[in-house]
């Protein structure tokens, strides 16, 4: 019996839901508006139990749905981008360190087919943000100084001996005098600096050179034979004949010799190796430029001017190129260890 009358009950209440349907619904919107924090709460609750039951179902259907209405769903969530970005930006780094290698992998693969959309972003947001991106950048330099000095000098040091050992097939040893060791040789430019763009005051172009595959171009010569070949080329081409230019020439060749013969005590020879060609030999401080406040463009034929002016001061030797280049880079010449 006592089914029965619940039955009855259940039909009549659905029936009356039918008949008058606008004023349930109305009654329920009034309801929900009173306890909307309360509604959603459950809301959620009623989606992630759904979720655990059908997952699949449930994806299919949301994909579906998201198809119907892209142009909603891109409307709302630009919206919450602007309201919440710093939601935004957690949650996009969470996503990268999840999934690192596949994103730049993507991120890779996109570059290479889309080259040229995506140089054209970065130079509109360069122009759009140039100071904003200054500032950063000068930030990360005070900061980070060090390691960004350290991994330069490493990727430097990786391109130079990638360079070296490709041109010398391994053998690491200048092409014409057959001088060995990383810290005496250099990259030298066969046709000139013209050919390949190469600027003078650029320095050795070892990254450039692995980026286009190592060009024919180029040799490796030890720092002596780069200066003596730069030399006999333009004897070969022809100084200038005027006055004024031979008696300078002669002028800086004769001041070039007396500061030599001083500081190699009259024998014009590199102290360390005994190199004899004066054309390559060049004057060392021996306890380094800040001692005696030398910049570095305080060099060559001003540097022998100098010395003439102080009556040849002492702390000074003399040293070849490649001593010389070796001692600066690693404080000690190889030749002496």
């Amino acid at each position: 019996m006592v089914l029965s009358v619940e039955k009855k009950r259940r039909e009549y209440k659905r029936k009356w839901r039918k008949a008058n349907r606008e004023k349930v619904n109305e009654y329920a919107r009034k309801k929900y508006q009173e306890n909307i924090e309360k509604e959603r709460v459950k809301a959620k609750i009623r989606a992630k139990n759904r979720r655990k039951v059908n997952p699949g179902k449930y994806r299919e259907t949301a994909r579906k749905f998201r198809k119907a209405n892209l142009e909603k769903y891109r409307e709302t969530e630009r919206k919450w981008r602007k309201l919440n970005p710093g939601k935004v930006k957690e949650a996009n780094k969470r996503s990268y360190l999840k999934n690192k290698s596949k994103t730049l992998e993507s991120a890779k693969k996109y570059y290479w087919k889309n080259k040229e959309k995506a140089l054209d972003k970065m130079r509109k947001y360069r122009k759009a943000n140039r100071e904003e991106l200054n500032e950063k950048e000068r930030v990360r330099r005070r900061i980070k100084s060090k390691e960004i000095r350290k991994s330069r000098l490493e990727n430097y040091q990786n391109a130079k001996k990638k360079v070296l050992s490709h041109y010398t097939n391994g053998k690491l040893k200048c092409r014409i005098c057959n001088t060995k060791g990383i810290p005496f040789l250099a990259v030298d430019h066969v046709y000139g600096q013209k050919i390949t763009g190469d600027g003078p005051r650029q320095g050795p172009p070892y990254q450039k050179i692995v980026n286009l595959g190592f060009p024919s171009t180029y040799q490796v010569l030890c720092h002596n034979c780069n200066i003596i070949k730069e030399f006999n080329r333009k004897q070969k081409l022809g100084y200038s004949k005027n006055k004024s230019a031979v008696s300078t020439r002669n002028i800086r060749k004769k001041r070039k010799s007396e500061v030599l013969v001083f500081y190699s005590k009259g024998k014009l020879c590199c102290k360390c190796c005994k190199f004899n060609n004066i054309l390559a030999l060049s004057i060392d401080h021996i306890s380094g430029r800040e001692k005696s406040n030398h910049s570095r463009n305080l060099s060559s034929d001003k540097l022998y001017q100098v010395l003439k002016k102080q009556e040849f001061p002492s702390g000074y030797q003399v040293l070849c190129q490649n001593c010389n280049l070796a001692k600066s880079n690693k404080g000690i010449c190889p030749h002496k260890k």
